[in-house]
């Protein structure tokens, strides 16, 4: 009906495929196949222009309307997305979601009245953003896939006990002297810690504690009962070692630093909920 419309209104088939963008043969197959579907001729056709019969005139008014509004259509639907809204789906992994996440999703909330977040947290460093989910948050190492990634967050993690285990286990001077009996607090998803010396030497610590658990919450409150060491993301356990309840230990050594990111789906097209939820997180993050 586009190709009709643009012979009737440019008054040739040349003219509607230089419109169209079309070679001139096959905007003639367009209107062939055309009149052939309505059983109707709609142009008539000589050397030097075209012209269209009372039948065609009369189809050209319907299909000036129906194109009309198949435009209202489009523009409403691209106006309806232009705004973020409706339900978005967030993974993250339980630590971050639990203590990052969820403290700056009302505001989030608020700059966008028409958008509704369900946040699902995992224990377990996914390698795909689960199934129904728009977004994934997650730290580490990146899976090789075909999502788009966008930083969002740097962790500073730290080794945290508390007073009086170390004055029962012994102060720590250096890296070496973690070997040296200390109950070195696991976790089941990062048993080995990476550390770098002040020299730059990287070390591998592997942890050997009597405590392991998959939850880095389980591994602070450990650490606070006396257990053993800990490496905690500073965003968990700031307000322990600030009111005296854990100190650092090593706290010379080089930052320990690991980016979180958000996994979504690759496509030409990111829904604006999605864009405006990860240009927020980067915007209140600072990344």
């Amino acid at each position: 009906m586009r190709v009709f419309a643009a012979v009737v209104e440019t008054d040739g088939f040349a003219n509607a495929a230089h419109r169209l963008g079309m070679s001139k043969s096959a905007v003639s197959k367009h209107i062939q196949s055309l009149e052939s579907r309505l059983e109707a001729q709609l142009l008539q056709r000589s050397t030097r222009r075209v012209h269209v019969t009372e039948i065609g005139q009369t189809y050209y008014e319907h299909v000036k309307c129906a194109l009309a509004v198949a435009s209202k259509a489009d523009a409403a639907v691209s106006a309806m997305q232009a705004k973020p809204a409706g339900q978005l789906r967030v993974a993250a992994e339980t630590d971050f979601g639990t203590h990052c996440l969820s403290v700056v999703v009302g505001e989030f909330l608020d700059k966008y009245p028409k958008v509704t977040v369900q946040l699902e947290l995992f224990d377990r460093a996914a390698e795909q953003i689960p199934e129904g989910a728009a977004v994934c948050l997650r730290s580490g190492m990146l899976p090789d896939s075909q999502h788009k990634t966008t930083k969002i967050y740097r962790v500073t993690r730290w080794l945290v006990a508390s007073p009086t285990y170390l004055e029962r286990a012994g102060q720590l001077k250096r890296i070496d002297d973690l070997f040296s009996g200390h109950q070195l607090l696991r976790h089941e998803q990062s048993p080995v810690w990476l550390l770098t010396a002040s020299s730059g030497e990287q070390r591998e610590v592997r942890t050997s504690g009597r405590f392991t658990v998959g939850s880095s919450q389980a591994l602070l409150n450990a650490a606070l009962s006396g257990a053993g060491i800990a490496l905690l993301p500073s965003y968990l356990c700031t307000g322990a070692v600030a009111d005296g309840r854990l100190v650092r230990a090593l706290p010379e050594l080089p930052p320990l630093t690991e980016d979180v990111y958000a996994l979504y789906w690759a496509s030409d097209y990111t829904p604006p909920s999605t864009r405006a939820f990860i240009e927020f997180l980067q915007e209140e993050f600072s990344i």
